[in-house]
């Protein structure tokens, strides 16, 4: 089934090359962006089978399900039973650049903003980093000061605590435990620490927020 602007309904495909320098963050992001769509089955994208709302994709049994399907009828079958699959699950068509890709952060808060500009910002307190009227979303983040490993207050802050929300049905915070040393998360006001810690395969699904 089809949710209403979720974009993870669908597999979108993309073919990208050799990032210049392997070790260098910003090469392999760039080779990322870079990468053009596929079109063309049996390798293009397709409807998802499954539902899309999952906490871990390669633990995941709708993802694998996904995956094994395809590989199934386009790798592992003739022609035929390929362009059957892309019958009942058709490429719907994404755009030829990359829309999203896996960001991660390191260090004292260095913001690229969404229209491309680029800051470093050492402020101190509770600020808004993302706030998307039209989907009812917030993005929140906390930074604190730096404590160097002999005690000491650095001049510069780190990011300690995210905490999101999507409309009144979905809130998710994560933030640094007391000691430093671990994560300490709440989803809809419960602490589900403990849990998310003691189970390898842990996973929770709410009902908007993926």
């Amino acid at each position: 089934r089809l949710l209403a602007s979720n974009k993870r309904n669908k597999l979108c495909c993309y073919q990208r090359g050799k990032p210049k320098n392997p070790e260098d963050w910003r090469d392999v992001e760039q080779t990322m962006r870079d990468a053009s769509y596929v079109p063309a089955s049996p390798v293009s994208g397709h409807v998802l089978i499954y539902e899309p709302w999952s906490g871990y994709y390669y633990n995941n049994d709708a993802a694998r399900e996904n995956i094994k399907t395809h590989t199934t009828c386009c790798k592992n079958s003739p022609k035929e039973l390929c362009e059957r699959f892309y019958k009942i699950f058709p490429d719907m068509g994404c755009t030829d650049f990359v829309e999203f890709i896996p960001a991660s952060a390191l260090g004292e808060p260095h913001i690229t903003t969404l229209d491309g500009v680029t800051y470093t910002m050492n402020g101190w307190g509770e600020y808004i980093l993302m706030d998307v009227k039209s989907e009812n979303f917030t993005l929140q983040a906390r930074t604190s000061i730096v404590e160097t490993s002999n005690g000491t207050l650095a001049n510069a802050t780190v990011f300690t605590a995210f905490a999101a929300r999507e409309g009144d049905y979905a809130k998710l915070q994560v933030e640094l435990s007391p000691n430093n040393k671990s994560l300490v998360i709440y989803v809809n006001g419960m602490d589900i620490t403990n849990d998310f810690y003691n189970d390898q395969e842990f996973h929770t699904e709410l009902d908007m927020i993926s």
